[in-house]
């Protein structure tokens, strides 16, 4: 399974329905190819509640070290990704909507009291409720309860999810609220750079996946030095850059082995690998297999795309 997006990194994955856009499902990461999904954003909120395993979530310049228990909200349009801890799986429930099942039409006092604060505050992109935090105890409840619901969709079952996701919102506003105060106009403006930074770094390794890529290359386009920018996004990543241009080349790759339009060199090639071998070996350490036993194992299983 990969995760589809589009050349601005957008997810094109429909979340929910126009007339109930909610999209909540039980997610493993070993279903992805690679065990990790890649930095994306969507326009819907997230949370994510960690049920088993660990995950390493970065959203935005913040990174999160996930355990059992653990739930994450991330706001519309940050960039965010996740992967392995320790190379051990995880498993998850996400739910992504649009806030409109909370305020319900524009410009309503909900709308703009309680969700465009929060949605707006480029400083409150995420938030980490952690397990041991009795006074987070409710908010893990209610997404259960959203996920047992979703499952068996008895009759009314939309409505007590919306009031399971107004009741998770008031905690976030409070939150969000709180940590505003916290925040000197500084303090923003240097969250901002940072953001900017990291998506620079992400869109042009994500152009230019295909070619030859220096870290004078990537650091010009982000406006560090090169050995600023390795430190920032090791810092934020928690991997090197040349490990995820590495990631993201294997994950380019993966569509294409499926397509039998090309020969595995001339992939390896397409996707910015100086030579066969090298671009085998990679695979075989990140995906387990080697490209041709991919492609055996994909076509006999069938899988649908």
């Amino acid at each position: 399974m990969q995760l589809k997006t589009n050349n601005n990194q957008k997810e094109l994955k429909t979340h929910g329905t126009y007339e109930f856009p909610v999209d909540i499902s039980l997610e493993i990461l070993s279903r992805y190819d690679t065990g990790a999904f890649s930095c994306h954003w969507h326009p819907e909120i997230e949370l994510t509640l960690v049920l088993s395993g660990e995950i390493e979530y970065m959203i935005n310049e913040n990174l999160y070290h996930l355990r059992e228990g653990d739930v994450v909200f991330c706001n519309s349009n940050a960039l965010h990704a996740g992967h392995m801890h320790n190379h051990n799986d995880c498993q998850y429930i996400s739910i992504a909507f649009n806030p409109r099942i909370i305020y319900g039409f524009e410009s309503s006092t909900i709308q703009t009291k309680y969700i465009t604060p929060v949605v707006s505050n480029t400083m409150f992109s995420s938030f980490h409720f952690t397990c041991d935090n009795p006074d987070n105890k409710s908010i893990l409840s209610h997404i259960k309860k959203i996920y047992t619901l979703n499952q068996k969709k008895k009759d009314g079952y939309e409505l007590k999810i919306q009031h399971h996701l107004l009741l998770v919102w008031i905690a976030i506003y409070q939150y969000a609220s709180n940590y505003s105060i916290l925040q000197s106009d500084a303090a923003c403006l240097a969250s901002t750079v940072k953001i900017q930074h990291l998506k620079a770094i992400f869109d042009y390794i994500h152009l230019h996946y295909d070619e030859t890529i220096t870290l004078d290359d990537i650091g010009n386009a982000a406006n560090l030095s090169k050995g600023e920018c390795c430190r920032f996004f090791k810092k934020h990543t928690n991997q090197s850059i040349f490990d995820y241009i590495l990631y993201y080349r294997i994950e380019k790759s993966l569509p294409l082995l499926i397509s039998k339009d090309m020969t595995i060199t001339e992939i390896a090639c397409a996707t910015g690998f100086s030579n066969t071998s090298y671009f085998s070996k990679i695979f075989k350490k990140l995906i387990n297999f080697t490209p041709k036993e991919y492609q055996k194992i994909y076509f006999k299983n069938n899988i649908p795309q």
